[in-house]
């Protein structure tokens, strides 16, 4: 009997001899190991239930609020009360799966009276993969809405493909809109301009993989539409990225999952984010999906909605072949363009991710700085060689973790010079639309080679360079380049820092400098010596090399202000001493007294809390808590529970060291859900907290205690970094404390 499945280790046969000839390398073992321990987040994706959309007024005010609120935060949600009845996708799913359980001859030649699609439709594996983790090992229908709804015949599949598509046809349009409207905008965009040509159906099919998971069942990548819709089996294997972490999707048959694509997040001014998302291949089960693609004509004009565009004006059809030709060239999608000419193809993203890599661009050959004067020609000593070629913070290894992932492996020798011009060979996915390459252990064909000089020439350097302990340089870089998250985390030329600490000698600073020179590195430099910085400033400018004096600047002001010169002496100098002071001890006992009065404890020693925070589980109390303790303030923390009676000293003491904690129900409920799961709760105990019902009562409760309480500031934390929270409690604090004036009503921050 002739098979369904596609002939993949026969096709490939010459990826997997490489891959097993290789797979003993222990380079290659490591990058494999490290893909296998790849951190992964478990979180239930927002639930939407879109029956409330009918409901009217407040309900449904409220469901589109949500609707749009999972589309920024997350860019992935899932809907239930959709309108496809569980008989209709339980049909689906049936006649999608006798249509794959066809020969494959049959399948890939359209022979078949019930396969009534046409020639191209079916697709299977990746044709132009030059690595075996490029290989997709699926096979798909890919059927545009005109040729279902003007399929002849009357055979099963035809009848409930058009019946399926028309339903989510209509439901993609009318979220497209809801998320329009959300947006300010009302227009009717999108039902003018999606039409029936261009928005797809891809039933997809991925066979059990025996090697999994040396290769996807769908490689990363983002949607090149404005929005998909998803039915997939109970299998699961679709994984999103947020924040540089891979998340598994948990199957749920009963709802239809919403992805928002590339095109939205252009129009919607980078408000929607785009993220990427895969699919791992199983070993013993098979796994199916429908989606629904709803995409433009390709002359629709895609034009940011909010008043000062981030993204270039660009049609569909630009896009479009754009795509074609970064995935012809560099192997992978390229993405969004922004406006700012001198950031060629720079993509924008959100705080966990994002579009596709931007690959980099040729280096010209660097003729190198200048030659270095006698007296800083001394070799630095080997700790300083230690420091150069390794990152000093978290950013660098995130920014290596993203780049193995992505198939690019980084050499991040210090002494690597970075002149080479490399052309990145063609890696072509089957359907023009894949995004990142990964590691292939075909290194004699040049793809590792190639895809690491291209990381190498475009990566980008930030040397850091302190007299003392670097702390200010390294604060304030990390700082600054949050804001700059849209760049480095999700490009193919990560950002890497460098900390050189203790700097007190001007060869060793040369030697620095001289090696930024090479590297095309920036220099920030914090340097009391007036000297020293003079030094760096001439060096630096004389060798070419961008540079930051941090330190001087503020310095000078500070003098002038002051009318008396600075010392010029780092922190840690001899000459400067510095004792356990009076603030240091308050520090020390704020800690002892936070931790003792965690959670309601010994509530009779409120009233000697600097601080007393209040709110439901979970909302992030105990960590604001010892922040704060960190900074010298003695604080408490009281949970509010239903059915327990807050203490009576909570009233007795200044209502004015209050501070109430509120949180969006959803977020509070997906941190729950995780917390439930890793203390091994049984099921009855999860209900009771972790479920929305119970949520939603808990947050209701606290919230008439607050009013009840009106002196109390209520701070909402939904997305906020314990810092931020802080920040906002502090300075009520000390509103408070200056008798600033405020508003004695119940207000949230």
């Amino acid at each position: 009997m002739e098979s369904f499945d596609p002939p993949f280790q026969e096709f490939y046969k010459k990826l997997f001899d490489n891959h097993f000839i290789n797979q003993s390398s222990s380079k290659n073992n490591r990058i494999e190991a490290f893909q296998e321990a790849e951190e992964r987040d478990e979180f239930e994706l927002p639930l939407i239930d879109l029956s409330r959309l009918n409901r009217g007024g407040f309900e449904s005010e409220e469901c589109k609020r949500e609707i749009a609120e999972a589309s920024q935060e997350w860019g992935f949600f899932q809907v239930v009360n959709h309108g496809v009845s569980l008989e209709l996708l339980e049909r689906t799913r049936h006649e999608q799966v006798k249509a794959f359980k066809k020969p494959f001859r049959e399948k890939a030649n359209g022979g078949h009276r019930d396969l009534n699609f046409p020639a191209g439709s079916y697709r299977w594996g990746t044709p132009s993969a030059t690595c075996l983790r490029q290989l997709a090992w699926s096979e798909a229908f890919h059927v545009p809405l005109t040729e279902i709804y003007t399929a002849g015949g009357a055979t099963g599949l035809s009848m409930t493909t058009k019946q399926y598509a028309t339903i989510v046809s209509n439901l993609a349009e009318k979220l497209a809109e809801i998320l329009a409207e959300k947006l300010g905008k009302t227009s009717d965009f999108f039902k003018k301009n999606c039409v029936p040509s261009m928005c797809y159906i891809r039933m997809s099919r991925y066979p059990a993989c025996p090697i999994s998971p040396q290769v996807f069942g769908l490689m990363p990548h983002t949607d090149s539409d404005f929005l998909t819709i998803l039915h997939q089996d109970q299998i699961g294997g679709l994984q999103l990225q947020k924040n540089g972490k891979w998340i598994d999707v948990h199957p749920n048959q009963e709802t239809l999952l919403v992805i928002i694509g590339d095109l939205f997040q252009a129009w919607s001014n980078g408000a929607y984010k785009s993220l990427e998302h895969r699919v791992v291949a199983n070993k013993q089960f098979e796994r199916f999906s429908t989606a629904y693609f709803l995409c433009p004509s390709s002359e629709t004009v895609i034009e940011s909605c909010g008043e000062t565009s981030i993204y270039r004006r660009f049609s569909f059809l630009e896009f479009r072949q754009q795509v074609q030709d970064d995935v012809k060239r560099f192997g992978h999608k390229i993405g969004l363009s922004r406006k700012n000419k001198n950031l060629k193809k720079e993509m924008i993203s959100s705080s966990a991710s994002s579009l596709s890599n931007l690959p980099p661009s040729p280096t010209p050959p660097n003729p190198g700085p200048p030659p270095v004067p006698k007296q800083t020609a001394h070799r630095l000593p080997e700790s300083d060689h230690r420091k150069l070629n390794k990152g000093s913070s978290q950013l660098i290894r995130w920014s290596r973790a993203r780049a193995i992932r992505s198939g690019v492996k980084l050499d991040r020798s210090a002494q690597r010079t970075l002149q080479q011009n490399t052309e990145v060979v063609d890696r072509r996915s089957g359907d023009g639309e894949s995004s990142n390459t990964d590691y292939s252990s075909e290194e004699d064909d040049g793809c590792v080679a190639e895809m690491e000089e291209a990381a190498a020439a475009g990566a980008k350097q930030i040397y850091m360079v302190s007299d003392g302990t670097g702390w200010t340089a390294e604060h304030s870089v990390n700082a600054a380049l949050g804001q700059f998250e849209h760049c480095f985390v999700d490009r193919g030329c990560p950002v890497n820092t460098h900390l050189f600490s203790g700097i007190e000698d001007v060869e060793q600073l040369m030697e620095i400098i001289k090696q930024a020179a090479r590297e095309g590195a920036m220099l920030i430099y914090t340097l009391a010596d007036e000297n020293m910085a003079a030094s760096a400033r001439h060096a630096c400018k004389r060798w070419g090399v961008p540079s930051t004096d941090l330190l001087s600047p503020i310095t000078e002001a500070i003098s002038l202000h002051l009318g008396v010169s600075p010392s010029g002496l780092p922190r840690g100098a001899p000459g400067r001493k510095f004792p356990l002071t009076e603030d240091y001890f308050k520090r020390i006992d704020a800690i002892e007294f936070t931790i003792k009065q965690d959670d309601g404890a010994l509530p009779a020693n409120l009233h000697k809390a600097d601080i007393v925070l209040v709110g439901v589980s979970r909302t992030g109390k105990t960590p604001l808590s010892i922040y704060l303790s960190q900074k010298g303030f003695k604080v408490a923390n009281v949970p509010l529970v239903m059915g327990v009676a807050l203490p009576k000293t909570l009233f007795e003491i200044d209502q004015e060291k209050v501070f109430a904690l509120t949180i969006n129900p959803v977020v509070l409920q997906t941190i729950r859900r995780a917390r439930a799961k890793s203390l091994g709760f049984t099921e009855q105990v999860r209900t009771n907290y972790s479920e929305m019902d119970h949520v939603r009562e808990e947050l209701d409760f606290a919230c008439k205690i607050f009013a009840q309480n009106p002196t109390w500031p209520v701070i909402e934390v939904t997305g906020k970094a314990i810092e931020e929270t802080a920040v906002a409690v502090l300075r009520l604090y000390q509103d408070r404390k200056t008798r600033c004036s405020m508003p004695r009503i119940s207000k949230r921050y």
